[in-house]
């Protein structure tokens, strides 16, 4: 991936561990590349992800872990990369597994109270079942994630 260049995932709920890109020989992220993760569905509760894997004979390596590691995730989860089942720190160094642990947060976390917390976890657990509805809301933000769960817990006292 060259300088300033991004690479952009698409996971759904079905997504397993295998590679979403699978490399042989030498691969290289450059100086202030950037990943960014966009769901088609609803996710699970926790799960990991390998985004990048290279065989046997190749590495990964990134110039500038910090940077690349700074991945963009729906605001609902919260989203840890790591190489080779470590932190990508800046010794780093080569590694061939770059993988991507998402955590849905609580209700706590996303700063819901009431009614809008007791029905979060059922609500998540819904909208797998309904992958545009499930996509739909993992596209809100803290604002609109407020609301909705305010308006649905209002709509079904």
């Amino acid at each position: 991936v060259g300088t300033n260049g991004e690479v952009k995932f698409t996971i759904d709920k079905n997504t397993t561990t295998a590679p979403l890109i699978a490399t042989t020989g030498a691969t290289s992220f450059a100086a202030s590349t950037g990943m960014a993760v966009t769901p088609t569905t609803f996710l699970p509760t926790s799960q990991v992800y390998t985004l990048v894997s290279t065989d046997a004979s190749g590495a990964l390596h990134m110039t500038e872990p910090s940077a690349t590691t700074a991945i963009a995730v729906p605001y609902m989860y919260k989203g840890t990369v790591t190489c080779d089942n470590a932190a990508c720190g800046v010794d780093a160094g080569d590694f061939q597994n770059l993988k991507l642990t998402l955590v849905r947060k609580t209700a706590s976390e996303l700063g819901l109270t009431g009614n809008s917390a007791r029905i979060y976890n059922a609500l998540g657990d819904a909208v797998l079942g309904d992958d545009a509805y499930g996509a739909a809301l993992l596209g809100l933000t803290n604002a609109g994630l407020k609301t909705f769960a305010l308006d649905y817990a209002k709509s079904h006292q």
